[in-house]
């Protein structure tokens, strides 16, 4: 916001301090003309060529043609260029618009945050880019671009752009016309649009945004972008809210446009590799993350997303690795080492994976997810009392809780199921599917439980839905085999028979699991 507040008040001070210097100092500018006998600039579609580089040889340019211009390259990055008549095109390309007026003798420059005065007739100014700097090569009697305008332009070779629009003045440093041209000019390179509208659309984002009104500042956001791309935030924040708001695929757009025109933001490249993981893309999550991590150590959290890049990678070894290196970093961070738990469990690490819940459950005693993985731990000891005590524990401790796990409830139903209390296993698996209604592990166990006290129509249908959710699971197509053979359908139950037997022999039979959470 404080960049398009200043680019507010500067534009307005630029008009008026252009045109009075070119009203009272600039010297005469000839006809409008083309720069030479070749088109300075070539349209190919939207876009236009560049070539060459500029080489000012101070106290022989009197008489050379300039022309200043102003494009966007249809991604959002605007270009301050000159093109002389015998030097060709050169631009200065920086992620951000770039404001700049030059007025000689008595240079004036206008760049977003400054304003800065520099030497009269021949020689050489500077202007501040923020962390920057960048030689300013000042022509007697013209307007010249600086050779380099903040950090990230530089000069090329041979190179297209792609413009949406573009505008040029040519000018002869010959004839009185000094007052009309400089106006002219600084007029084509403020950025269109209104500055202050614009700010105060910036700032009720930021608002929105730090109340929590994301869906409202997501749209602000977009809507500053457009105004002033670049000049802003925008992007990034637009990013944050749309992941809270969980729209990821959304979310990945902004963020790689953003990190397109700023493409050293760690924070933008930590956020995308984020929102990649969520969206199950975990090779190009971890190449954000180590993009990222060379410009900014990561912090636990980020850790964290790239050991469970790898769970989804089903690299145990390495996952375990950096969910360590994340809860060496950050010994509070709850999450990591309840996500290190898991992969200690799923690496039958048992006694390691006790003691990642118990840390969990020593940062918040009421935790039901680190709870109910203790109950897991206790079951696959054989302590059916402890198992069946931390199941109904993190029940209770999610009571309330906006998005109740299932994995608790089919947990409890299935231990129960295996001790013989197939009734009382029923309602606690029929809570199971009701949470998690595309989880094949819930439809198979209820099924089961169905099908053990003979409610076979009620099997057949959570059996058969278990099948679609996984249909290349051996277990849920045996069950269903058996229940088929129960009911006498012999075909069917061959069938399944048969097909359990085909995904047995290609070693393709996994027992459906409830998700890691």
């Amino acid at each position: 916001m404080k960049h398009v507040e200043k680019s507010s008040r500067l534009c307005a001070i630029s008009l008026f301090a252009i045109a009075v210097v070119g009203a009272v100092f600039a010297p005469p500018f000839g006809p409008w003309r083309r720069l030479s006998s070749e088109p300075v600039l070539s349209p190919r579609g939207s876009g236009f060529e560049s070539a060459g580089t500029f080489n000012p040889a101070v106290g022989k340019e009197r008489d050379k043609f300039v022309m200043l211009y102003r494009a966007h390259d249809g991604k959002g990055t605007s270009s301050l260029g000159y093109a002389t008549s015998d030097d060709g095109v050169h631009f200065s390309q920086r992620p951000e618009p770039v404001m700049v007026v030059m007025v000689a003798p008595g240079l004036l420059l206008l760049r977003l945050d400054s304003i800065i005065r520099g030497q009269n007739g021949h020689g050489s100014g500077t202007v501040a880019t923020g962390r920057k700097k960048a030689a300013v090569k000042i022509v007697r009697s013209g307007f010249i671009a600086g050779e380099r305008l903040g950090f990230g332009g530089r000069t090329t070779g041979p190179e297209t752009y792609t413009a949406a629009n573009y505008k040029t003045v040519n000018a002869r440093t010959t004839d009185p016309r000094g007052f009309a041209c400089c106006l002219l000019i600084a007029l084509l390179i403020l950025p269109p649009g209104n500055s202050s509208q614009t700010a105060r659309d910036y700032e009720r984002a930021m608002a929105d945004f730090h109340k929590g009104d994301y869906s409202s500042a997501a749209e602000l956001f977009v809507k500053v972008e457009v105004a002033s791309p670049g000049t802003t935030e925008a992007l990034l924040f637009e990013g944050k809210c749309l992941i809270h708001l969980e729209k990821y695929q959304d979310a990945e757009r902004a963020l790689r446009s953003y990190v397109g025109r700023r493409p050293n933001s760690d924070e933008g490249l930590y956020l995308l590799g984020f929102v990649l993981y969520r969206q199950n893309k975990p090779a190009e999550s971890l190449a954000m993350y180590t993009k990222g991590a060379a410009l900014k150590r990561p912090g636990g959290d980020d850790l964290k997303i790239v050991g469970l890049d790898y769970v989804m990678l089903n690299d145990y070894a390495d996952a375990v690795k950096w969910l360590e290196r994340a809860v060496e970093l950050e010994p509070k961070n709850k999450e990591a080492w309840y996500y290190l738990g898991r992969a200690y469990y799923t690496e039958k690490d048992v006694p390691d994976a006790q003691k990642a819940f118990l840390t969990v459950l020593d940062l918040d005693p009421r935790d039901a997810r680190a709870e109910n993985n203790l109950g897991l731990i206790f079951e696959s000891e054989a302590k059916v009392t402890q198992a069946l005590d931390a199941y109904r524990q993190a029940i209770a401790w999610q009571q309330g809780s906006p998005r109740p796990s299932e994995q608790p409830y089919v947990n409890l139903g299935n231990l129960l199921m295996k001790e013989g209390r197939t009734e009382e296993a029923i309602p606690h698996l029929q809570r199971a599917v009701s949470l998690a209604p595309s989880n094949a592990f819930c439809h198979l166990k209820l099924g089961e439980a169905y099908r053990r006290v003979h409610r076979s129509d009620e099997a057949r249908r959570e059996l058969e839905r278990a099948t679609q959710l996984e249909p290349e699971n051996a277990t849920v197509h045996y069950q269903l085999g058996r229940l088929y053979q129960e009911i006498h359908d012999r075909a069917r139950a061959q069938a399944e028979f048969d097909r359990t037997m085909e995904l047995q022999i290609r070693g393709n039979s996994p027992t459906p699991q409830p998700p890691t959470e």
